[in-house]
């Protein structure tokens, strides 16, 4: 059984020492102790998260062509074995009316520039709708 410290005693030369660690104390300990890793965040230069920088570094332009050819692919739906369910889920109409959506697209159409307007314009089912707003950019 191990020495009983007194409260006095712990405060004085500190836990590690009374708790049996033998930790050393100044200079001593100074030496033999290593210090931690300085964690800071790396220098980067300041970018703009609306703009796709040019030129992406190579694990970047990895993932951006893996994405390119994902989004290239046509959707065949969300499956367990890679084969779709035929009849799943069924398109029918919901009684819900799709006015109030097609009102603001066309109001938010018609407060646009003209040349902002086209951009904006695309087909349903277009790449530049599936790929997200960066290749919109890129694509104006």
């Amino acid at each position: 059984m191990g020495q009983r410290w007194s409260r006095r005693d712990v405060l004085k030369i500190g836990v590690g020492a009374a708790g049996g660690l033998g930790a050393p104390r100044g200079a001593e300990a100074q030496a033999e102790t290593p210090k931690p890793p300085r964690f800071r965040p790396r220098a980067r230069p300041p970018v703009s998260g609306r703009v796709l920088q040019e030129p992406l570094p190579e694990g970047l332009q990895r993932y951006r062509q893996a994405a390119e050819a994902a989004v290239a692919e046509s959707f065949k739906g969300i499956t367990a074995d890679g084969r779709p369910v035929a009849g799943l889920f069924r398109v029918e109409k919901s009684g819900v009316s799709t006015r109030p959506i097609q009102d603001a697209a066309t109001a938010f159409l018609a407060a646009l520039p003209p040349e902002q307007a086209t951009a904006a314009r695309f087909a349903p089912l277009s790449r530049q709708r599936s790929a997200g707003p960066a290749s919109r950019r890129r694509a104006t």
